[in-house]
């Protein structure tokens, strides 16, 4: 029994994989629900890429923030640099 014979459709593979599929809606739903695992997936990749992103520039804004705001001095440094030039 070949396999391309056999199967028209994604029921009948996954009827031919497991033979003790018998009804379409069940077959149906679990295609629904890959689908929308996988949308969930693919959301929450594009999520935790977009906040790593801005954790990666916002973390040295913050520093350079910081270091002006906890230590005055260190303007007057980066005003020196720019006089020098």
């Amino acid at each position: 029994m070949l396999l391309t014979e056999n199967c028209n459709n994604a029921f009948d593979f996954v009827k031919f994989v497991v033979q003790n599929i018998v009804d379409p809606d069940t077959v149906k739903t679990a295609f629904l629900m890959t689908s929308q695992l996988r949308q969930l997936t693919l959301t929450l990749f594009l999520l935790q890429a977009s906040l790593s992103f801005s954790g990666a520039v916002i973390g040295p804004c913050l520093g350079m923030f910081l270091l002006g705001a906890v230590f005055p001095f260190a303007n007057s440094w980066v005003s020196l640099s720019f006089q020098i030039e």
